[in-house]
């Protein structure tokens, strides 16, 4: 297994141990006479001076007194190189006047500059320092991490939304979002876009008091087996009618999508886009040969005609459109030559079963994936209608849905994060324990399930405010996020003041050894709590279990830790039990 990334470890596990003075005193106390043990006091603040995961540095009128191995292998110097130097060597120029003014003013918060290490590369520190008495004379104590993950994180949820946003807002398709009441029909608008102001010709501020039946004709409703579709498979398509501001009727063509918001609740995005081009493209087969084919070259969408042979195999097309040639980067004559097989990537296999599909239905709506003439593949959407002649012609209709795909990825991550804490939701734990407990079934491994819970949270609530009782779970989350050492492991926000911590092929000690570092980071962060009852500072109690997966029920696994808490809170608090 490669060793973990330092950088992983940025709990706050140095608070400077409630100040580095209160240490040494509670150490000096198992050196008196009687103890049997054989280290000083100042042994004892050397051990933990080395064994922490951060960076320390001891210095004094920035000249580095000393320093632990974790900053030696974060600057990328060896220990006597580093001793006796300018701590400001190891800081990007711009930044020095920031820390000279931390120093001078002992300003004991954390702060953000760049570091430069040896080859002369840059990364962002974290920066944390006090001023203490140590062997007689005053210097400063400073922790240092690697926040170059938090950053990369951060920067990911911002362009995540800003991606969103501007698919949202730009889309040329009307994009409509609600929910469902309690009776289970659709309830008012919860947002739409620009296209949809502008198709419809109302304000964004009246569609926000509307609801889907609002946007129809009269006496027109959706069919209850789209509804019934939707809330079972998530999906669903439908070409209904809706009514403009000015009366005006016109045919959409819905794609409805059902998703889950970060409180679980279920919320639909339904695309529509006008078809009432395509419904004149219909209707020209029928009233006559040019009308339709000017309407064909036309086309903004791709169209493609062929049809099946007696095995349900396609045959070549028969005749595309400028739009099919544009989209694909073949020639109208290269096209003829080849089947929708052709233009299929290899391995890919269609949703559904086509040939049965136009037999009992006359029409097919289906997602799938075009391979353009480069290797490019664009998912697209297909609208396969089966003519009534002869030849039993078929018409497909395709459109790139790239943008419509990209802004279902964008929804995903941010309905996969707790909104409050940035660290994955209940949502999320139960997908990932899912796939974890069938893991440790298959390869029957063991796999451990923590769970957290901040001790007398409610009285903090409270007493300091909603506004604090928030802070507190963020400082909470990130803390336990920064102490779990593995990629593999999982943080997430259980529900309310709790937490859940997943970690696949550990055993019982492992998971003991991983809470007890939660347990203590949690408590050096040092978050006053004068309502709880054993300890001035927010603390945790914690649930360990352990299992091996021996069926397909995980719940086994939460029940079990889920009772390891209840212990560990009925023994006292801040503690962590197993069972």
């Amino acid at each position: 297994m490669p060793e973990p990334d330092i950088s992983l470890y940025r709990n706050q596990i140095l608070q400077l141990e409630a100040e580095l003075n209160y240490v040494k005193a509670q150490l000096a106390q198992v050196t008196q006479p009687g103890s049997n043990c054989g280290l000083t006091c100042d042994d004892y603040v050397q051990l933990l001076f080395e064994v922490a995961f951060e960076g320390l540095c001891i210095h004094t009128n920035f000249v580095i007194v000393d320093v632990n191995a974790a900053i030696c292998k974060l600057w990328g110097y060896e220990r006597h190189e580093v001793i006796g130097t300018n701590g400001l060597n190891y800081i990007a120029p711009e930044y020095h006047e920031i820390v000279k003014t931390h120093i001078r003013n002992n300003y004991p918060h954390t702060y953000e500059v760049e570091g430069i290490k040896r080859d002369g590369s840059r990364f962002p520190m974290e920066v944390q320092g006090k001023s203490i008495q140590w062997q007689g004379q005053t210097v400063r104590v400073t922790a240092v991490r690697d926040i170059s993950d938090r950053q990369k994180i951060e920067a990911a949820l911002i362009d995540a939304k800003i991606r969103y946003q501007a698919l949202f807002n730009h889309k040329s398709e009307a994009v409509f979002i609600n929910s469902f009441t309690e009776t289970g029909r659709p309830s008012q608008f919860i947002e739409v876009n620009d296209t949809a102001c502008k198709s419809l010709g109302y304000t964004r501020a009246e569609l926000l008091n509307m609801s889907p039946s609002d946007i129809m004709p009269k006496d027109f409703f959706c069919k209850r087996e789209v509804i019934e579709t939707l809330r079972s498979q998530k999906y669903a398509t439908e070409e209904i009618l809706h009514q403009t501001k000015d009366g005006r009727i016109f045919p959409v063509e819905l794609s409805l999508h059902e998703i889950e918001t970060v409180e679980g609740k279920p919320i639909v995005i339904a695309f529509a886009r006008d078809i009432s081009d395509r419904r004149e493209a219909e209707t020209a087969l029928i009233e006559g040969e040019k009308r339709y084919q000017a309407l064909f070259d036309a086309k903004a969408e791709s169209v493609f005609i062929h049809n099946f042979n007696h095995e349900g195999i396609p045959s070549n097309f028969i005749e595309v459109n400028e739009a099919a040639c544009i989209s694909l980067g073949y020639t109208k004559a290269e096209l003829l030559q080849m089947s929708p097989r052709d233009i299929t990537p290899k391995g890919y296999k269609p949703p559904i079963n086509i040939p049965q599909k136009l037999a009992l239905d006359q029409f097919a709506i289906f997602e799938a994936q075009h391979q353009t003439k480069d290797g490019k593949v664009v998912p697209v959407e297909v609208r396969a209608v089966l003519l009534e002649s002869t030849e039993n012609l078929v018409i497909d209709f395709v459109r790139d849905i790239s943008d419509r795909k990209a802004m279902e990825m964008d929804l995903e991550l941010v309905a996969s994060l707790d909104y409050l804490t940035k660290i994955p939701n209940r949502r999320q734990f139960d997908h990932f324990l899912e796939i974890e407990w069938r893991r440790s079934c298959r390869e029957q491994t063991n796999i451990s399930l923590i769970l957290a819970d901040i001790d007398f949270f409610k009285p903090y609530n409270d007493y300091y405010g909603h506004q604090m009782g928030d802070e507190c779970l963020q400082q909470v989350a990130q803390a336990i996020a920064q102490t779990i050492k593995r990629p593999g492991d999982l943080v997430a926000r259980y529900g309310g003041e709790e937490f859940g911590i997943i970690l696949p092929t550990t055993n019982r000690d492992g998971a003991i050894f991983v809470a007890e570092n939660i347990r203590q980071a949690v408590k050096d962060l040092g978050i006053k709590h004068e309502r709880s009852t054993i300890n001035p500072y927010v603390t945790l109690s914690l649930g360990i279990a352990t299992l091996t997966s021996t069926s397909d029920q995980f719940s086994i696994l939460i029940k079990a830790a889920d009772l390891a808490l209840y212990n560990a809170k009925q023994s006292g608090r801040d503690r962590c039990c197993t069972n």
